[in-house]
Order: C-alpha cells, then structure tokens, then sequence
C-alpha cells in the first residue's frame, strides 16, 4: 500500500535544499545555476550578446520580503535550479531548461518560498532546545560524505554554498518538521472505524495473489551462450532430470548439481507470485500440481528442473494484520490537508513586498 508522505510540499522545499548539488555529487542537474541566473535576467540561448549587458544583480538583494524577512536572489536562484531538477526527474529529463523570464514558473517559485518562509517563522516561535546540536551534528554528517575538507569547500563553493547558509537550510528542516511532528500531528489521527472502512472499501489493495513454492535445479548457462556451450548445458541439465524422474532425492541433487545459490537449501525457493519470477518459470510453475516435477525449462538464466512443493490461494490480509499501516496512512492524510491548510490560512494574513 502506497503511503502518503509525512513531509509536506513545504518541509520537502527544505529538504531538497540539502539534497541539493553539495550532497549528491555523483547527480548531473537538469540546469546549472548560471544558466537560471541568466535566464531570469532576460537572457536566453539565441539572443545576442549585447542582451546580457547591465549591472550585476546582487546575490543577497531581495526578491520579496516576508513579514518583515527578506527573501534573497541567491536564495531564490537556488529554488528555481532544484524546481527545475525536480521538474526534469518527474519528466525523465525531458523538460526544458531554457526559462522564459515570463514564464508562470518563476511566479511559482517565489510563491513557494513565500509559503515555506511563512510557515517556518510560524514554527520557529516554538523551537526545541537541542537544535543548535542537531543543525551542527547534520553539517558534519554532510561533510563526511566527502574524502576531506578542500573537496567539501570546492563542491559549496561550485554550488554557492556557505556555512551559514546550509546550517540555515538545515535548522530550517529540522524546526519545520518538529513542528509538524509535535504540534500538529498529534491532533490529527485516524479512528480505527476509518480504518475498517478504509479495509472494506478497497479490498484489492490487501488482496495476496496466489503464490507456490517450489524447489529447482539450475544448471546455469547465459542466453548469449554458443550453441555448443548451450548443447552441453540441456545434456547435463537432460540428466539431471533422469536422476530426478528415477526417484534420486531431488534436494540432493540439488544441493550437489544445482548451479543456484538455492543449492544450499537443495533447491527451495519458498513461497513467491507469478509476477516474482521470469515467464517461463513462472509459466511452468503454476501450471503444476504439487509434488509435480517438470520438464528441463529453459530461460535467460540456463536450463531448469522445477519441483512444485506447495500452493496458496490468493486471499485478503487480515484485517488486523494490516491496521497499524491503515491508520498511519489515514493520520498522515489527515495531516497534510491540516499542513496545507496552516501554510493557507498564514499566508493570507502574512506581509508580503
């Protein structure tokens, strides 16, 4: 059962902020900073170059102030390079980069840190003791995943990045999300009679297909193989059913012939659904009656010998089995329209230039 996510659009903002650039290397962003930069400055890729001519935007003037707290262009810079990343992951790659300075993106954005600054003023009127412990505890966490000081400092330094402002980004996600935690979710929580309802009223969502468990035999051989090396294998494999079909104990041949790490326990797979397996072994399998010994099946994997051992019809999960996720699900639910709800009802009433 899919699970709605405790974070909410707001405390994910602060929280892609530290998976950004600095703290995942290895990731190639969808647009780099200095291409946003530009583009939010009316520059684009065919225009001439006379077009980008004009003074300096300051990195730490402000795009917006928000009850009394300024909202920087470095800051907002930032924002728009992970909306990007994100929009570019949730399309495969194939949205654009190149920004139209009119583009209702960049509204979205600003209004998105609006949002999250607003509810984090809210939430920092209550903030725990250890904070400060914890904000500094996260900074080096995130500088170990780098081999020393000089390749933490260059990659800040890449992304424009500064002590001050991850620690900033960091106590913000932490006081956001204790304050989800400790002053809101507890008043909102499912009842168990919403979560009986919920069983009722989807019952392929805890429907367990029907499973088998079977033992095989594996003699291993890649799809690519040549046809002798393929010959060789069905022989062996061709033989090996005879033992089996001669009334050999077919753990044991497993255990001494079989070429998967399944050997160990002669051949035992335990229980698993059709969809767990490749089609061909799946088709065999569930097509037998228990006790059943198949044929030499052949997939990308080699040739194989299946014992059926036993059978499950599909059936629901109880009820009480699955109600402590139910109710989870349900509370969490409940919170993110209360969050969303928080975040519209102080943005209203919020001063914004």
């Amino acid at each position: 059962m899919k699970k709605i996510a405790l974070m909410t659009a707001l405390a994910a903002t602060f929280t892609l902020c530290l998976a950004s650039a600095p703290f995942a290397a290895e990731e190639k962003p969808a647009a780099d900073a200095k291409t946003v930069k530009e583009a939010h400055m009316g520059v684009s890729k065919g225009a001439p170059k006379e077009a980008a001519k004009g003074p300096e935007i300051n990195p730490g003037a402000p795009v917006a102030i928000v009850n009394g707290s300024p909202l920087t262009r470095a800051e907002y810079n930032r924002a728009m390079v992970q909306y990007i990343e994100k929009l570019s992951r949730q399309t495969g790659g194939k949205h654009t980069t190149k920004i139209d300075p009119n583009d209702q993106m960049k509204v979205d954005v600003l209004e998105d840190m609006v949002k999250a600054e607003v509810f984090y003023q809210e939430a920092k009127k209550t903030p725990k003791n250890d904070l400060e412990e914890r904000v500094n505890a996260e900074f080096d966490k995130l500088k170990k995943r780098y081999p020393g000081e000089a390749e933490f400092a260059d990659a800040m330094k890449k992304s424009e990045y500064d002590e001050k402002t991850l620690k900033q980004l960091i106590r913000k996600s932490y006081t956001v999300n204790d304050y989800i935690a400790e002053k809101m979710a507890p008043s909102f929580k499912a009842k168990d009679e919403d979560a009986k309802k919920y069983y009722d009223e989807n019952p392929k969502m805890f429907q367990v297909p029907e499973q088998v468990r079977a033992s095989h035999i594996l003699v291993k051989c890649e799809a690519k193989a040549d046809e002798a090396t393929k010959k060789a294998a069905k022989e062996k494999a061709d033989g090996l059913l005879k033992k089996v079909k001669g009334g050999e104990d077919f753990a044991a041949v497993a255990k001494d012939s079989s070429d998967c790490p399944s050997s160990k326990e002669g051949g035992d797979l335990d229980f698993f659904t059709k969809e767990q397996m490749v089609k061909p072994f799946a088709e065999a399998a569930f097509s037998m009656k228990k006790d059943e010994i198949s044929g030499v099946v052949e997939t990308d994997f080699g040739y194989h010998i299946i014992k059926l051992t036993d059978r499950k019809d599909s059936s629901m999960v109880a009820y009480e089995e699955v109600k402590p996720q139910i109710l989870d699900f349900l509370s969490k639910g409940l919170l993110q329209k209360a969050v969303e709800a928080k975040i519209k009802e102080l943005r209203a009433q919020a001063k914004v230039d």
